[in-house]
């Protein structure tokens, strides 16, 4: 039990309480059409996230280089992007930053699947713009939980207009 998988069973139970609490809002299952993206220039790592996420039959797109990633990341929306910290070319903090600057996915959650767990790289992860944070190793169900509970969690409402006040006169 490591403090990542403590902070994804509380996100969790978070999760199905929106859920219980406004279930009429909430779709019925997963679109098929989610599209999630795992940045990390580790193979392991990457076919390992693309695994876990197979297990809760969700796809993945996985690419190496943050250079690439940033480009599709412009021209697509996803549901959910995982980051390494730690990679050549751009990091994975300044990636996020990139992210958050694109209209398209602006408000995508962005986790971080990183080795580095400390508080100071918790907090840049944070400030970057990041939902999340996933301290390698990791349990492929963790993963995958956290993944489902960002994907099933029910968008937040936008506010509703007030009708003008009527004219006095």
């Amino acid at each position: 039990m490591t403090s990542s998988v403590l902070r994804t069973i509380a996100h969790a139970a978070d999760c199905l309480t929106v859920l219980f609490r406004e279930l009429g809002q909430v779709a019925e299952e997963i679109p098929q059409s989610t599209l999630i993206l795992a940045v990390d220039d580790e193979p392991i790592s990457r076919r390992t996230i693309s695994v876990a996420l197979g297990k809760a039959n969700l796809r993945c797109v996985s690419l190496e280089d943050s250079k690439v990633a940033l480009n599709i990341i412009k021209e697509n929306t996803f549901d959910l992007i995982f980051l390494d910290a730690e990679m050549p070319g751009l990091n994975g903090f300044e990636l996020c930053a990139e992210i958050r600057k694109l209209p398209s996915n602006k408000t995508t959650p962005v986790i971080f699947v990183t080795s580095l767990t400390k508080f100071e790289v918790r907090a840049q992860s944070s400030l970057a713009g990041a939902n999340d944070l996933i301290a390698k190793p990791f349990l492929m169900m963790e993963l995958a939980v956290k993944s489902l509970t960002y994907l099933l969690k029910p968008k937040p409402l936008a506010p509703k207009e007030e009708a003008p006040a009527p004219a006095l006169g």
